[in-house]
């Protein structure tokens, strides 16, 4: 059986950008750096929306958990958590102001940390899965991205949708992939039919990707 290769969101999101990225290079250094994948603002960010839905979409529902979840049971936030506080309040005003003009009711939150990894085409993905919502005969993700590489109109941002979507497969039925960009304040929505053309690209970057990861080095 061939080796499953296992691709995070922001590999995803650098090989959408720049499908010729020597990615083992990549890989090697953040290695030999000691660097990991935690992003822990996510995880927070998206506890915080969750109780904000479902606490009738009151914006202090949404601070109030945010911070519980930043001091993670401390009364006092060290220097760093207080830095995250500030730079988060604009990420979190701009999540209640695209909600004042967002579509359909909420279902549920499908986010997990870490992201579990997810078989697609021969092809591993460990992608994030965010909230899910109804509108309608209609049920579509809505992702709530603070990355600076992924804002409304960055380079690659329909790959990382069609990349979003292959992870929604488990959760049945979904129309649409809609992506919040919290550090521009913008929207897009993603119909599924159009993100499977751009699977196919997908699907080639990353084979392309495994192919150089299989290679040892020197040899090609």
């Amino acid at each position: 059986m061939a080796k499953i290769h296992v691709f995070s969101l922001a590999e995803v999101r650098d090989l959408s950008r720049n499908p010729d990225l020597d990615l083992g290079a990549r890989r090697e250094y953040r290695r030999s750096k000691g660097r990991g994948f935690s992003y822990p603002q996510e995880r927070w960010l998206y506890c915080a929306a969750g109780d904000f839905y479902e606490g009738a979409r009151n914006p202090q529902i949404l601070r109030s958990v945010f911070r519980s979840a930043l001091a993670g049971g401390n009364h006092e936030l060290t220097a760093w958590k207080q830095s995250v506080e500030r730079t988060m309040g604009a990420v979190l005003d701009a999540l209640v102001m695209l909600d004042m003009h967002g579509r359909g009711e909420y279902e549920r939150s499908a986010f997990e940390y870490p992201a579990r990894t997810v078989t697609w085409r021969n092809h591993g993905l460990r992608v994030p899965v965010g909230l899910v919502f109804r509108d309608g005969e209609e049920r579509f993700v809505r992702m709530l991205w603070m990355d600076r590489k992924l804002q409304a109109r960055s380079r690659g941002i329909t790959l990382v949708a069609a990349a979003t979507l292959a992870v929604c497969e488990p959760l049945g039925s979904i129309s649409a992939v809609e992506t919040w960009h919290l550090r521009d304040g913008e929207r897009r929505f993603f119909h599924a039919r159009d993100l499977r053309h751009s699977q196919d690209q997908l699907d080639q970057i990353l084979t392309v990707a495994e192919a150089r990861l299989d290679t040892p080095p020197g040899a090609a």
